[in-house]
């Protein structure tokens, strides 16, 4: 009875043990499982999801990045905020500066600075700027594009033009939704060109300056850039 007695709890603790070794193999399996199912998932996050939209931009983005939310023109704000990060990045940091890579989401009002010059005049974006002075001063061409000495405003300088951003790498996005708005003040004033304000929308697109990102919406592009890893810096007078 002595030996039966000491037996038992040896037994029970051989047992438990191979069930708990059984419980970790288990769990293990699981968990490698999870992680390759996870590893699977991320890899198939690359891969764009709709043509319509480009969103081959988060893919250029360097190892320093920011996003700049600019809602409105603000004479020349949120172009210069970004360049005086571009030259700042150069004087303090300039091994690291070619590693910098801004993104300006010029949603909202702003979407219109992205406008050649002919889509400007035609829509009469310069309505939108403030003050009147401004606005007056620029009925036919964008005064965000490039730079010109002497420009009434001085809304941009030689390094914060849109023209200046673009060579520095700067990403520039902007909202579809807005341009939408745009559209339907371009069929009412060319109603025989568009039929649909799809079709004048379309018409806008294809009058923005080159290498300009159109995004569903201004919010969507702020979330798609802080899911690329970008800082957040919103735009204030």
């Amino acid at each position: 009875m002595t030996d039966e007695s000491a037996t038992e709890p040896t037994e029970r603790r051989a047992f438990l043990s191979s069930m708990v070794s059984a419980g970790a193999a288990i769990a293990g399996a699981s968990i490698l499982s999870g992680c390759a199912t996870a590893n699977v998932n991320l890899g198939a996050q690359t891969v764009p999801e709709s043509p319509e939209w480009d969103m081959s931009w988060q893919s250029k983005l360097g190892r320093y990045r920011t996003a700049y939310d600019a809602p409105e023109p603000m004479g020349g704000a949120p172009m210069y905020t970004v360049s005086s990060t571009i030259q700042g990045y150069k004087a303090a940091l300039p091994k690291s500066a070619g590693q910098f890579t801004p993104v300006l989401i010029l949603r909202h009002t702003a979407s219109i600075t992205v406008l050649n010059d002919s889509m400007w005049k035609r829509v009469k974006a310069n309505t939108r700027l403030t003050p009147k002075e401004i606005a007056d001063a620029y009925p036919d061409h964008n005064p965000f594009i490039n730079y010109v000495a002497g420009a009434p405003g001085g809304l941009i300088d030689a390094t914060s033009s849109l023209t200046a951003l673009l060579k520095e790498g700067t990403i520039i996005l902007t909202c579809n939704r807005a341009l939408t708005g745009l559209s339907f003040n371009l069929q009412r004033s060319e109603p025989a060109a568009f039929a649909t304000a799809a079709l004048a929308l379309a018409e806008i697109r294809r009058n923005l300056i080159p290498g300009v990102y159109v995004m569903p919406n201004g919010i969507f592009a702020v979330a798609a850039a802080q899911d690329a890893g970008c800082g957040y810096m919103r735009i204030l007078t």
